[in-house]
């Protein structure tokens, strides 16, 4: 009979995985990261990493409303530190993880719209429309954000209380397993003591 190719732990009982898409199915179906380097049916495949223009890869959309302190704080998006235990229960040990994480995570990007508070008449959010186009897979993306809180007051008397804020940009290297960071995008933001009135 057929030899029955190994589902590297994502298959059902009996079930065989004998081609790359096989394994491929198998570990979307448990919600697994799929790394095809270390999969046997996925040799000799072609797998790149590097950003195409004309054929983008897949990526997300990420929207919404976060609440944040009123101090300061950060919003990020990087590769999960919960993927380890399922990666690392197949067989992997942690620097594959890491390395693996680090080739396979695009930090390009595209800020549609970022705000802090309430829209009014005249407010400028620096970063709406940013985009960035990045080579550096082991990189993190960091942007660091001064919020002001601002009062707006309409001449009818209504006032609206929300935010304006300033930003800088920085990217940084990281190594896989120096311990210095995955890679990503990073918001740091701090609020200023200091508010606001326009009217």
């Amino acid at each position: 009979g057929e030899e029955c190719g190994d589902c590297y732990g994502a298959g059902n009982e009996g079930e065989c995985c004998n081609t790359c898409d096989d394994v491929k199915l198998a570990y979307k179906r448990r919600g697994w990261a799929f790394m095809p380097a270390h999969i046997v049916q996925c040799k000799g495949e072609v797998q790149s990493n590097h950003f195409d223009s004309k054929n983008p890869p897949g990526g997300c959309n990420i929207y919404g409303t976060v609440h944040c302190t009123k101090m300061s704080g950060d919003l990020h998006f990087a590769p999960s530190k919960h993927m380890a235990p399922q990666i690392m229960g197949m067989g992997f040990g942690l620097m594959q993880f890491l390395e693996e994480s680090y080739q396979a995570f695009n930090i390009t990007h595209t800020i549609h719209h970022l705000s802090f508070g309430e829209q009014y008449p005249g407010i400028v959010n620096p970063l709406d429309g940013r985009g960035r186009l990045l080579q550096d897979v082991h990189g993190m993306y960091q942007y660091y954000i001064k919020v002001v809180p601002t009062v707006y007051k309409f001449l009818n008397g209504t006032t609206v209380s929300s935010n304006q804020y300033s930003v800088t940009e920085h990217l940084r290297h990281v190594r896989p397993g120096s311990g210095r960071g995955l890679p990503g995008i990073f918001f740091f933001y701090e609020t200023s003591p200091i508010q606001a009135e326009f009217e």
